[in-house]
Formats: structure tokens, sequence, C-alpha cells
């Protein structure tokens, strides 16, 4: 929801409903990939010692 107040608010666009709803859909999987790669290993890497 954040995005959608700070683009009409600092840019001025306008959205329509299905764009104020999938901002909240994108920001959720960026966040939800950037958590399961903290808490996850990720393959490649090697173990801290």
């Amino acid at each position: 929801m954040a995005p959608l107040v700070a683009a009409v608010a600092l840019a001025g666009q306008r959205f329509g409903v299905v764009q104020a709803l999938g901002s909240p859909l994108v920001l959720g999987a960026i966040v939800g990939h950037e958590v399961a790669s903290l808490k996850f290993k990720v393959h490649g890497q090697p173990s801290p010692p």
C-alpha cells in the first residue's frame, strides 16, 4: 500500500483497481524473497567457519 500512496502523492500517478491490488502483491513477493534468502542457505556458497 505504501508504494501506491507514494506514487500518487509524489508523482501524481493515477492507478486503477488492478494496479492498486497488484502493488502490495509485488511488494510482498520482494519482501518474501529477501526473507527467504536470509533464512535458507543458498546452494553453492561455502559454510561459514
